[in-house]
């Protein structure tokens, strides 16, 4: 059953100036407006000699109140559309108890195959003396998925839409194995971006070897 006619109709209040393309418009203005502000403004401070007494707005030698931020774009990799950073990765491995205890460093690691097809690899050191084995990697790995699924949407989608042989990968290393045998590194890295040749290197391109010496691996998924 329909509203009656007149105020009782939704559309009734609907502006027909309402719309995405209003805010653009302003949005757009605005920014405009605040850079004329900005350009006038240090003109205008120009203009009024600053360097006679009275007339400088800043004092001399005086630092501006702003505050420049540098981004990194190696503290991240890009998995299909989504941002995967250190701090999520370390926070899905700490929500896991039976690897938190064992833990010593992790990596993220990202590269493409032959085929030019994006892998993206978690790799954990364990600490020194502790056995990969004995450690259930395939339920720790789908945990680990689920705990950044649940944080990181865009992550979420990623997995979903990604083929199984291009899903993440987890990767448990003896201490000082695979891609940490440069413990004695004067910086540590917790993001790798490596090239097929690197990536061979380490082992990293070949399928899921659980009985190679160090490292246990599967395909999450």
């Amino acid at each position: 059953m329909s509203p009656p006619p007149g105020p009782f109709r939704p559309a009734f209040w609907r502006s027909p100036l309402r719309g995405p393309w209003l805010t653009s418009a302003l949005g757009s203005l605005l920014l405009v407006l605040v850079s004329i502000v900005i350009v006038t403004g240090f003109l205008s401070h120009v203009a009024y000699e600053p360097d006679l007494p009275g007339n400088a707005i800043v004092p001399a030698g005086a630092d501006l109140p702003l505050l420049f931020h540098y981004g990194r774009a190696d503290a991240s990799l890009d998995y299909y559309g989504a941002v995967v950073t250190p701090d999520g990765l370390r926070e899905a491995l700490y929500a896991e108890p039976r690897l938190a205890g064992w833990m010593r460093e992790f990596r993220l690691i990202g590269f493409e195959d032959r085929h030019a097809t994006k892998q993206l690899v978690f790799a954990v050191e364990l600490q020194p003396g502790r056995n990969p084995g004995d450690l259930d990697a395939p339920a720790l790995g789908a945990a680990i998925i689920r705990h950044l699924g649940d944080r990181n949407r865009d992550f979420a989608s990623a997995y979903r839409i990604a083929a199984t042989y291009a899903r993440p990968r987890l990767r448990l290393y003896a201490a000082g194995t695979g891609p940490f045998a440069d413990a004695g590194a004067l910086k540590y890295r917790y993001v790798n971006q490596l090239d097929y040749t690197e990536a061979r290197v380490l082992g990293l391109t070949g399928p899921p070897d659980p009985s190679a010496s160090g490292v246990q691996a599967w395909r999450v998924g």
